[in-house]
């Protein structure tokens, strides 16, 4: 972006600090990068030394935001850098670096700072360029006893069967020490191994209340993992909601879990299936009800925010 333009908006951010909560950026730049000759035109992409201006200008010691939302901003090990030293001195409570190209080395400098942000509630990393050996540096700041995080978005990411095996072990050995109540891999590649670790973990019964799994395959072969599967939901009773599509149920699977549906509705738990070969008739009353839309909670939508 020109620099006389940036300065402009950095400007108008500064006078907005004091009383400003929730920052988008990217929607914040869209609606203040107001010049006639380039209507209809994306807007510049910020440079290095403008992201480290805003960084400090804007996120350095302000206590007042509490929703920061940098989705769409390229953050590389550089601006990581800058950007954790920034958040250390916050007070922020939801953080979102969706589709911002973080590499695993990136992450590993965000995880290390996070400790520090224990007022962070909701992180939101969807879209970027984690693989499996990207989970520990995840799963080391679950662990901490400073992490509050409630709700974490990993998903549209290259975790593959190694990544969510390590994951679910993970949050294993953590147990009821971690405060993660929901998680979202939407739209992630792991198959049967990868499948089976997540019902090893709903088997132990511990405090994860939401998983999200759309748009990821499970397999479609397999009746006796299906079956063990809806034995996993009937008996699990933290999590109150497991959304899941691409699983192809047969007639009586259908019919047993219609069942287990209704039984477990009675104490505010439900497994949305939204396979088009085995979409339940959900109730319409029923908050959150699945429908028949590619646009449903998939990691371009729900999945990342």
């Amino acid at each position: 972006m020109e620099a006389a333009k940036f300065s402009e908006i950095l400007q108008k951010l500064e006078s907005d600090k004091s009383s400003m909560q929730e920052l988008n950026l990217a929607l914040y730049l869209k609606a203040n990068y107001s010049d006639a000759t380039d209507s209809g035109r994306n807007i510049p992409p910020l440079k290095h030394n403008q992201i480290r201006s805003l960084f400090r200008e804007i996120v350095l010691n302000n206590t007042t935001l509490k929703t920061l939302d940098l989705s769409g901003i390229r953050i590389d090990v550089t601006i990581m850098k800058e950007l954790c030293v920034a958040l250390k001195t916050t007070q922020i409570e939801t953080l979102k670096l969706v589709n911002c190209k973080i590499s695993t080395r990136s992450l590993r400098h965000l995880m290390h700072a996070l400790p520090n942000v224990s007022t962070l509630k909701e992180l939101y990393l969807a879209e970027n360029q984690f693989v499996a050996k990207s989970v520990p540096y995840v799963m080391k700041y679950l662990a901490c006893p400073e992490c509050k995080l409630e709700t974490l978005s990993l998903s549209d990411n290259g975790l593959c069967d190694q990544g969510i095996e390590q994951m679910f072990k993970s949050l294993e050995q953590i147990g009821a020490r971690s405060s993660l109540k929901t998680l979202r891999i939407a739209n992630t590649s792991f198959s049967e191994r990868g499948f089976k670790s997540i019902m090893a973990y709903l088997k132990c019964n511990l405090p994860l209340e939401v998983i999200n799994m759309y748009d990821v395959l499970i397999p479609g072969d397999d009746d006796a993992l299906k079956e063990e599967f809806l034995d996993v939901f009937r008996d699990n009773f933290y999590a109150k909601r497991i959304e899941i599509d691409q699983i192809n149920l047969n007639v009586d699977q259908q019919a047993r879990l219609q069942q287990i549906k209704t039984s477990k509705e009675g104490v505010g738990h439900h497994l949305y299936v939204t396979d088009v070969d085995a979409l339940l008739d959900w109730p319409s009353s029923c908050v959150g009800a699945p429908v028949k839309t590619s646009c449903l909670c998939t990691g371009r939508a729900a999945s990342a925010a």
